[in-house]
């Protein structure tokens, strides 16, 4: 459970203050599905500390989603929230994901996931992520 002062972040409000911060699209995000694994971030000292983590969706419901933390986290005594608590959040939540299982389009044996280098934010090759292939016009 989130500690007094703590709260999710809204990655749409964090991409507007900083460029370099890159969001999945609003059409990928509104695309999850009950398995698939979203990242969230927490923030706390009124927004100046924050720490991103991996949730694995278990409910969609209206307005929001229902997901289990999968990963250990560092600052747990200041948020509150460690690996395997169940969270609420909602699609502005969102600010990385992975979707899991065969899509329903043909897919590239490796996928792209974004990366945060410190300076900037980059596509590399991940061979668990899968997306559509780009066609190109001819």
């Amino acid at each position: 459970m989130l500690t007094s002062g703590a709260e999710l972040l809204d990655g749409e409000k964090q991409q507007k203050l900083y460029n370099t911060f890159l969001l999945p699209t609003d059409e990928d995000k509104k695309a999850v599905k009950r398995g698939d694994y979203v990242k969230v971030m927490v923030t706390w000292r009124n927004g100046h500390a924050s720490e991103r983590f991996w949730v694995r969706v278990t409910k969609i419901g209206q307005p929001g989603f229902v997901g289990i933390i999968n990963n250990d986290l560092l600052f747990t005594s200041y948020h509150g929230l460690a690996d395997k608590d169940q969270i609420k959040f909602n699609i502005n939540n969102i600010v990385g994901l992975i979707k899991i299982g065969p899509p329903p389009h043909p897919i590239h044996p490796v996928g792209k996931m974004l990366v945060n280098t410190g300076t900037t934010c980059k596509h590399v090759n991940n061979p668990y992520i899968y997306e559509p292939p780009t066609h190109s016009k001819s």
